[in-house]
């Protein structure tokens, strides 16, 4: 892969992760739940908050990362920027299964009360904690294919 195609696919991670997490994941809860005609309502303001929200730390990789692609680094930084990408995402992915399947939980047992103010507070976070995970996997993700192990 050459530095051009790597940056771009960087970068469409950032537009990707938001459309998957937060748009077709929330039309398929609405779809589910049997709200799919009210979807996505008056909610568009929260819609494009939680997408900045899970945008927010793939912007940042491909930010660090389209900084430091030439052609020489391509080679030491694909396994590095490979490592982040993945653990990024499925992080993204456990924290947002996590939000529909309180919702869907919910729905489901026609519970009455209020918001879950834990999870929302662990998602209000949940950009860090992401952005932890992938500067995590930046640094440590290659010594699995070191010599030293």
């Amino acid at each position: 892969m050459k530095s051009g195609q790597l940056r771009a696919s960087l970068w469409l991670l950032v537009l990707i992760a938001p459309l998957l997490c937060i748009w077709l994941a929330g039309w398929g809860f609405a779809i589910a739940t049997g709200q799919g005609h009210l979807w996505p309502g008056e909610e568009q303001g929260v819609l494009l908050v939680q997408s900045a929200m899970v945008a927010a730390p793939f912007l940042g990789l491909a930010l660090a990362g389209s900084s430091r692609l030439s052609r020489k680094t391509v080679k030491y930084l694909r396994p590095r920027l490979g490592a982040a990408i993945g653990l990024g995402s499925f992080t993204t992915f456990l924290f947002w299964l996590l939000y529909y399947w309180d919702g869907y939980r919910y729905w489901r047992d026609d519970l009455s009360g209020g918001a879950n103010i834990g999870l929302g507070l662990l998602m209000l976070i949940s950009p860090i904690i992401v952005a932890a995970v992938m500067i995590g996997g930046y640094v440590w993700g290659p010594l699995r294919n070191s010599k030293r192990y």
